[in-house]
Formats: structure tokens, C-alpha cells, sequence
């Protein structure tokens, strides 16, 4: 006896619903907290990546980070964040979700120097084709300044100044 396409599709339908709960259990994630190795304080916007995939993320405000949709094996992940050594951890994901807090050491010698420059003509900032910042002499004068990285700290984002 022919089953009909109704019963056909109902067994399908059965077969698919079987299988989905062992698929999407295949599917884990990476989780865990990221903290300076010296002082404990959780680090902000720190680059975790999953060699090998397109899978990464950035840790939250608490030194948080998850990467999800991890399937089950061996993994590298790639830990970088500005002034700090760069880091990479082998970790194995298995039939459970894995937690792997990481510590960054800082490193001062990850740090580049800037160069300041001024121009001696009159350019109009949208015509220079780069990020520019601008802290007015007025805005100096009134402020107390001890040292030349007093000038520079805090005044534009992304600017952090350490005496030398």
C-alpha cells in the first residue's frame, strides 16, 4: 500500500523533529571574564577572536565576553587589547558550554609613540583626510598642568598619557 504525501510529509516531519535537539546541541559557547593580571579591575572592549572561524567578540563593560555558536573541539583563542601583551589560549570546547576567564599583563613596549604636528598654513580639518583632535590654548590656561602628559590626558578620546 502507497502512503499518501500527507503521510509522507507527517513522517518527515517526525524524522526532522528527532534530529533538531541533537543539532543544536552540537552548537556551544565561550564565556568568561577578562581582568588586569596586576590590579583584578575587569578590562573594557578587549578583542577575543576563535582562530580559524569568523567567530570573535569584544568584552563588555564588566570585562565580560561570549562567543556563541561554537562547535565541539579544539580552539585558539586570540586575546588583544591596546597597551597590553597580546595573549593566545588553547581551550576545548566539549558537550558543554566552556567558561575561561583570561588575565592581561600590561606591556608598555605595546605602546606606540605619537607623533604631534602642527601646521604653519591655515587647513581646514575635513580636507586632511585622518582623525583630528583639538584642545584650544584657552582651555590650557585654565587648567593645572604639572607636566607635559597633564596636557595630553584626558583632553581627546582614545588619548591616555603615562609620565616617563
Amino acid at each position: 500500500m502507497t502512503k499518501t504525501f500527507f503521510a509522507k510529509l507527517k513522517d518527515m516531519a517526525l524524522i526532522l523533529m528527532l534530529f533538531f535537539p541533537v543539532i543544536s546541541l552540537a552548537q556551544q559557547s565561550i564565556s568568561g571574564t577578562i581582568t588586569d593580571a596586576d590590579t583584578g579591575e575587569p578590562l573594557l572592549g578587549v578583542t577575543v577572536l576563535v582562530q580559524g572561524t569568523n567567530k570573535g567578540t569584544v568584552s563588555d563593560f564588566d570585562g565580560n565576553y561570549l562567543i556563541q555558536n561554537v562547535d565541539s573541539g579544539e580552539y585558539v583563542l586570540d586575546i588583544s587589547y591596546t597597551g597590553y601583551s597580546k595573549q593566545s589560549q588553547a581551550v576545548s570546547v566539549g558537550s558543554s558550554d566552556l567558561s575561561q576567564d583570561l588575565q592581561l599583563t600590561f606591556s608598555a613596549s605595546e605602546l606606540d609613540e605619537i607623533v604631534v604636528t602642527g601646521t604653519g598654513a591655515p587647513v581646514a580639518k575635513k580636507q586632511l583626510g585622518n582623525s583630528i583632535g583639538s584642545i584650544s590654548a584657552a582651555s590650557l590656561e585654565q587648567l593645572p598642568i604639572n607636566s607635559f602628559s597633564d596636557i595630553l590626558a584626558g583632553r581627546e578620546p582614545g588619548i591616555v598619557a603615562f609620565p616617563s
